[in-house]
């Protein structure tokens, strides 16, 4: 075996940054938008953000709980309990899933537990999709549909050798319950048979306007 250097060893790895190291770590996460972070939240806010910011630039990724942070002030939409949008759902065991480890910013495990148990809770004949992606989600959807139910899921056309929207349900039993439209969001024709015909739809298409607006 090979002997480890110092620079590789596990006490190396374990050791605490000192004081010095953590406060050159820290202004050298400052920046413009730590100012207004301290001027519009106050320290603590700002020593939250010059933190994550820290740990985000140095490969440790977005905080699982990102958008409760104290510095966070542009979410407008108040957050509910899963009980209290859905009384009398049961929440006590999850439910199957195939391919439940995500891509990068893909659907996570929990997300598509909540997903599902919404389905079986409110036993949707229809559900709408926007954004198919790899397929993943609209796969697990359609294996939580009663008999004779149906998952609506949009995406652009695929571009070949690029991408290959909706592999993850190709060569499922499942598939047959999916119906994949390649459109955009804004030029699909929801009408009829479509519109107000879907107990669910997940809106996962966009990210900013006007396609926001286009899904909502």
């Amino acid at each position: 075996m090979a002997n480890l250097t110092k620079d590789h060893s596990l006490d190396h790895l374990a050791s605490y940054p000192s004081s010095v190291q953590r406060v050159a770590r820290a202004l050298s996460s400052r920046n413009l938008n730590s100012l207004r972070v301290l001027l519009r939240n106050g320290p603590s806010a700002v020593l939250s953000f010059v933190s994550h910011s820290y740990h985000l630039y140095s490969g440790f990724g977005l905080p699982h709980g990102w958008q409760r942070l104290p510095w966070r002030n542009d979410l407008k939409i108040p957050s509910r309990k899963i009980d209290e949008l859905f009384p009398g759902m049961d929440c006590t065991r999850s439910p199957e899933l195939l391919f439940p480890f995500p891509r990068h910013l893909g659907v996570l495990p929990q997300e598509l537990i909540v997903l599902t148990k919404v389905v079986d809770h409110l036993k949707a004949k229809r559900v709408v999709e926007f954004g198919t992606a790899e397929g993943r989600t609209a796969l697990n959807i359609a294996l939580h549909l009663p008999p004779g139910g149906e998952i609506i899921t949009l995406d652009f056309p695929p571009v070949p050798g690029q991408n290959e929207i909706g592999f993850f349900y190709w060569g499922q039993p499942a598939k047959s319950r999916i119906k994949q439209i390649f459109v955009s969001v804004d030029a699909w024709d929801y009408r009829p048979p479509h519109r107000a015909s879907a107990e669910l739809v997940f809106c996962d298409a966009c990210d900013r306007m006007p396609g926001l607006a286009a899904e909502a």
